[in-house]
């Protein structure tokens, strides 16, 4: 059966579907799915026309932004220095990552370093 006349069959038996009762619902079905070769489930649906909702995400908090560009480039490097680690691992990781970060590409400024440490609970000096 080509798809033009799957639709074309559907539309004929979802009218005598529809006016049938419901002991003639079950050999209407039969006969949709055996000539379509569908699920029954699946040809349920079609013939009631019944449309299956899409989960909706739970909406997450915003996410922060980083104004200083300045901060987020130290941040990337950590975090490819890390091996791209999550936020958790990352988090308790970027106090001991610092001495390593000061050698490679130089001594933060406070202004770097202070949001840096502030988002892992410690205080900067």
């Amino acid at each position: 059966m080509t798809i033009k006349s799957r639709k074309e069959y559907l539309q004929a038996i979802r009218v005598r579907y529809h006016h049938a009762r419901k002991p003639e619902k079950p050999p209407i079905l039969n006969e949709f799915c055996i000539n379509c070769g569908y699920h029954r489930k699946y040809a349920l649906r079609l013939l009631t026309g019944k449309k299956t909702k899409k989960k909706s995400h739970a909406k997450s908090n915003p996410k922060p932004v980083y104004q200083d560009k300045d901060l987020l480039v130290c941040l990337k490097r950590i975090w490819f220095a890390t091996d791209q680690m999550c936020s958790k691992k990352l988090r308790a990781a970027i106090p001991l990552f610092l001495p390593f970060y000061e050698q490679e590409y130089g001594v933060m400024g406070k202004k770097e370093t202070a949001p840096v440490l502030w988002c892992n609970g410690l205080k900067p000096q």
